[in-house]
């Protein structure tokens, strides 16, 4: 018997990154992260295996999973490792899922599923109107109104920034960007550093706030990914950072997806 929705298994696949998130009744039980730019190619898989192991081996077979990826030329070997070790009920997360608001865009099918997630956290907590932002490889800036998905922004996240500048001039270095860099850099590195970490922030944080204000006073904004907590100092009024915002949604999708109980 598979197990009751509260128990289950998130699998966040990122462009950058794999995070796995065990929950059940009581809150989070496990988490695991894997980062792809520290193995060699292919040999990310690998690592995969081995954190795939230890997760069945701490929550057990019966957990239905849920898979939400934004890279598909990686989620066939990230389903293949679950399944491998046994996982019964894996789910790959889709546009055309129940999800808990209507989707007011054009091309439903081809909204990224961590978007759809995000917004799903939103309509699991009660909020039927917010903008949601999700501040990872890319920015992603999304409105939540009267319980419709409008739609919203996206815009490249702080490291991928850096690296189009490498990569689309001829003499700009590549950059490893921290989490706090000065405003005012004095050589060309610094310089870079605080161009795309401030340039990302304040437009991410300025599209946030125009949203917000669209849709009315109090309209809260929740910020969730790498770098939420230094999007949120910028913004002011009703703002919140939820690390959780991505299970929260696909736990609220796993609930629907399982049905009356």
């Amino acid at each position: 018997m598979i197990r009751l929705a509260a128990d289950l298994l998130v699998v966040d696949v990122g462009n950058t990154k794999i995070a796995a998130t065990w929950v059940d009744g009581g809150g989070i039980r496990a988490r695991a992260r894997l980062q792809h730019d520290d193995f060699e190619a292919g040999r990310w898989a690998q690592a995969w295996n081995a954190i795939t192991a230890g997760l069945v081996a701490a929550c057990g077979v019966r957990v239905p999973v849920q898979v939400a990826s934004v890279a598909p030329a990686r989620t066939r070997a990230v389903v293949r490792g679950l399944r491998d070790h046994g996982m019964r009920h894996v789910h790959v997360v889709s546009g055309r899922d129940p999800w808990p608001f209507e989707l007011d865009v054009h091309d439903p099918h081809t909204v990224g599923v961590d978007r759809l997630a995000h917004v799903a956290g939103l309509a699991s907590r009660g909020i039927r109107r917010a903008v949601a932002v999700g501040a990872g490889t890319a920015v992603i800036v999304d409105v939540l109104r009267d319980g419709r998905f409008e739609g919203g922004c996206i815009l490249p996240g702080v490291d991928l920034a850096a690296r189009a500048l490498r990569s689309g001039t001829s003499q700009l270095p590549r950059v490893q960007v921290a989490e706090s860099v000065p405003l005012r850099g004095r050589e060309t590195r610094s310089a870079i550093a605080s161009g795309v970490v401030h340039g990302t922030l304040f437009g991410a944080a300025e599209i946030a706030r125009r949203f917000a204000r669209q849709l009315g006073p109090g309209t809260p904004i929740v910020v969730t990914g790498g770098r939420a907590g230094a999007l949120a100092a910028l913004l002011r009024g009703s703002v919140e950072v939820d690390l959780d915002l991505l299970v929260l949604g696909l736990r609220h999708l796993q609930i629907r997806l399982a049905g009356p109980k």
